[in-house]
């Protein structure tokens, strides 16, 4: 295994950043990048509500509201849809309490999309003031951030891998969580990392542009998820129900988003345009 190691990066840190004397679990590196995360997305977040209201106080309690449902949606929709879509329902059939169980891992991206929709219809049920596909253009970019610090905490929980490798750069995981080869794979993490804040900075400039909106999110979810839907071919399969030939589980949850993308990306001029910010 020695000579495997022998000119590639090894990995292989501690998940556990530090603990608390209150709190029964280790405070985990991929928690602190998922705060991180949300806590840069929702200032950005917050600066470009600053700029459609009439008052910071209005924009910071808006953005206070709104935050509360974004949270409980990426959470509550990633977890659900890890169990749903990558685990066998029986043990937590068994044990319903296990679902809360975040601190062991397990949280699907196409879950949390779809439950923070549905988390925004609830939201502006009361909150009008800024219109759906306009809400969902400003989360474009603080979800970027959000998606590229989620992948930084995966590299360090030594999960979501990548197949075995030879390239240059293929590094080798001391621990890896899906118990596989002691090899050198893809940093798969790495790869997606890169992409999405790539993809987040690329956004950023162009949200400037009058474009109708919600073409913005359209851009992100058809560029997001084509990128996932082309880099499972190099992970290793995770589900437990649809990953035994063919395409990944991850794969076909991408489809739908990918054409719900194009459609809102390709939409007529038929509503008003987004001011440029």
């Amino acid at each position: 295994m020695l000579l495997d190691m022998l000119g590639y990066f090894y990995w292989n840190p501690s998940g556990d950043l530090f603990s608390l004397p209150f709190w029964p679990q280790p405070i985990r590196w991929y928690g602190l990048f998922f705060a991180l995360g949300f806590m840069l997305g929702f200032k950005l977040f917050t600066i470009e509500l600053e700029k459609r209201f009439a008052s910071k106080l209005a924009a910071k309690k808006y953005a206070d509201r709104f935050i509360l449902f974004v949270i409980v949606g990426v959470v509550l929709g990633a977890r659900l849809g890890h169990i749903l879509f990558y685990e066998p329902l029986g043990p937590y059939l068994h044990n319903p309490l296990r679902v809360l169980r975040i601190w062991e891992g397990g949280l699907a991206s196409h879950g949390g999309v779809i439950a923070v929709l549905l988390m925004l219809l609830l939201f502006l049920r009361k909150n009008r003031e800024i219109p759906f596909r306009e809400l969902l253009d400003l989360m474009v970019v603080p979800a970027c951030i959000l998606s590229g610090f989620i992948r930084l905490g995966n590299f360090f929980n030594q999960e979501i891998l990548g197949r075995v490798s030879s390239l240059p750069w293929a590094v080798f995981f001391g621990n890896p969580a899906d118990g596989g080869p002691l090899a050198p794979r893809h940093p798969a993490q790495i790869y997606e990392m890169l992409f999405y804040f790539t993809l987040g900075f690329a956004l950023y400039f162009v949200r400037k542009k009058e474009w109708v909106s919600g073409r913005l999110t359209g851009v992100l979810l058809t560029s997001l998820f084509s990128f996932r839907f082309l880099i499972e071919f190099i992970k290793v399969p995770q589900s437990a129900l649809v990953d035994g030939g063919g395409l990944l589980m991850g794969q076909w949850l991408s489809l739908p988003i990918i054409v719900i993308g194009v459609l809102l990306w390709k939409q007529r001029k038929t509503v008003v345009d987004r001011k440029s910010s």
